[in-house]
């Protein structure tokens, strides 16, 4: 579901935890190759509850300085290739993970992992996330439900690694590449050292 929307560096490596039914916020900063002066900050909080995890990013920026895709749009390309918001689940200690890309045209894609940036698969049509969208000139809001048990049964209960990301693109289609960390000389969302969230 999308609702319509108004007119108008390297980083240290902590890892966080939160409890299934708390609201965590969390901060997300831009690798120190790609910055974007455009934005003044970047959250994402998460909630885990009754087999879902809801995710609300917040974009506080000079919107009309980025490429934000309408609501109801569609993306030339794959998702990451333009401003969208991502997820990365894992359970600790495995190899296997997942990705999930969600655009402010209310498009989403997801992929299956077996291991860092192998063995890909879409699951796209099982994945199937409620999506909200709000835009006013300097605040986007994108808002997705994920249902936990089409990602695995095993993600339904237990502890669970996430990385939260957001690739960022301006009116030049420069691209700008945020996360909770980033522990590589080049932006790599896929590394395992950037899922830094862990929910319980």
């Amino acid at each position: 579901m999308v609702l319509p929307s108004i007119p108008h560096c390297f980083c240290r490596q902590t890892r966080s935890s939160v409890l299934a039914s708390d609201p965590h916020t969390v901060a997300l900063v831009a690798h120190a190759t790609t910055p974007n002066r455009s934005v003044r900050a970047l959250r994402a909080t998460l909630r885990r509850a009754r087999g879902t995890l809801a995710v609300s990013y917040a974009l506080e920026a000079d919107l009309d300085l980025l490429r934000i895709p309408a609501v109801g749009s569609r993306t030339i390309g794959p998702l990451w290739r333009h401003t969208c918001l991502e997820l990365f689940i894992m359970r600790p200690g495995e190899s296997a993970y997942f990705e999930m890309n969600f655009a402010p045209s209310g498009e989403c894609a997801a992929y299956a992992f077996e291991r860092y940036r192998d063995g890909m698969r879409p699951i796209a049509q099982a994945f199937d996330p409620a999506i909200r969208v709000r835009c006013t000139a300097s605040v986007l809001e994108l808002e997705a439900e994920v249902m936990l048990d089409r990602l695995s049964p095993d993600y339904t209960h237990g502890v669970l690694a996430l990385g939260i990301a957001a690739v960022i693109e301006d009116t030049s289609r420069a691209l700008s590449y945020w996360a909770l960390a980033h522990p590589r000389e080049s932006a790599d969302f896929h590394d395992a050292r950037a899922f830094t969230l862990v929910v319980s």
